[in-house]
């Protein structure tokens, strides 16, 4: 039969145990979820790169074309973003 500092002891193993394994976990969820913020923050900047660059070319079309109404409406609307 086991003494109560064997006990313990034991108690202390188990639970130091579960502690690290918790940490590990922890860290690796937290690691995975900032790669996927970050994917998330790049792809959010390149879709925004994209219309940007959508809008300087209808705009330089809008001007070689000579319709200003268009140029105007292009402004406006980069404006309100």
């Amino acid at each position: 039969m086991m003494n109560a500092a064997e006990v313990l002891l034991a108690m202390l193993l188990l639970a130091g145990v579960f502690i690290a394994v918790v940490w590990g976990v922890s860290r690796a969820a937290y690691a995975r979820g900032a790669e996927d913020a970050l994917a998330d923050s790049d792809s959010y900047r390149f879709e925004r790169q994209e219309e940007r660059n959508r809008a300087v070319d209808a705009e330089a079309e809008a001007q070689r074309s000579g319709d200003d109404w268009v140029v105007g409406d292009l402004a406006d609307e980069g404006m309100n973003r």
